[in-house]
């Protein structure tokens, strides 16, 4: 579930206000906010479904929140995780 309404994707726009109550997580994008705030030599990238739409969205410099594109029935990579 997205932590964030800016990671909160439907048709290729942020979800309505009506919706994003139910498909974000704002308790703990205030925790990821601020922890990064605190520590700018940090970089974090969160990666969230939970929506029908993917998109990348940058909430601060260091915190980049990557959203997966899901359709029921319908299960799909989205990208490779790359651990070096």
């Amino acid at each position: 579930m997205p932590p964030f309404e800016a990671a909160c994707w439907h048709g290729g726009r942020i979800s309505g206000p009506d919706w994003l109550s139910y498909f974000t997580c704002a308790a703990v994008g205030d925790v990821l906010q601020s922890a990064m705030a605190e520590r700018p030599e940090c970089t974090m990238h969160v990666l969230c479904g939970h929506t029908h739409g993917g998109g990348v969205a940058r909430v601060l410099p260091n915190l980049l929140v990557w959203t997966g594109a899901a359709e029921c029935g319908a299960p799909e990579v989205q990208e490779p995780i790359i651990v070096s």
